[in-house]
């Protein structure tokens, strides 16, 4: 619903009034929004965020470069490799497909560098891993933990304190002091007193 009008009373805004739209698409499948035949419709608000939207737009990519172009005038890009028909050209999220949201685009980054990385080195962009897949791992399962981890009973050493009569009459006074060079030394190594 396009905004059409922001209501305010008496210097105080009351809400926002928007118009009702239908979406047309015409024979190249353009989508625009037409009016449609019902009364705009009121929200209350208080306060109010305006977010724009942008289109993409490459009118200052010359068409002769070997960029092909697809619905809507966005690149034709493989949904693979993000590659676009000029090989070393990559695009990625909203410059080549619909608006999503920015776990896509990061994802699509993600795969953009893998394409590039592969072009840069002569590889082929479609020969990858899938996309939840990774060579190295640093968490450690629960059967490893259990199996390779010893329990220690070293002692663990406490960190001083600061006097309760100041920490709890000011909240701004820390409560921990810390470990002393030597302390933290002790509990880094684990060693005993």
């Amino acid at each position: 619903m396009p905004l059409k009008e922001f209501v305010v009373e008496d210097g105080e805004l009351k809400g926002v009034l928007f118009e009702k739209v239908i979406a047309e698409y015409d024979e190249n499948g353009k989508r625009s929004l037409a009016p449609k035949v019902e009364p705009d419709e009121f929200i209350e608000a208080t306060d109010v965020i305006i977010a724009i939207g942008q289109d993409n737009t490459f009118s200052w990519i010359e068409k002769d470069l070997g960029i092909e172009f697809g619905k809507w005038e966005i690149p034709v890009v493989n949904k693979v490799t993000f590659q676009s028909t000029l090989p070393k050209v990559f695009f990625g999220r909203d410059a080549a497909f619909e608006p999503e949201n920015v776990i896509t685009a990061l994802a699509h980054g993600h795969q953009s560098a893998i394409s590039i990385d592969h072009f840069c080195q002569g590889k082929r962009g479609h020969e990858r891993l899938p996309p939840v897949i990774n060579l190295v791992s640093q968490k450690m399962g629960i059967h490893e933990w259990m199996y390779d981890a010893a329990v220690v009973d070293d002692l663990r050493y406490k960190v001083s304190h600061e006097d309760k009569t100041l920490t709890l009459n000011d909240r701004k006074v820390g409560v921990e002091l810390g470990f002393t060079e030597g302390e933290g030394f002790k509990e880094a190594t684990m060693s005993k007193l």
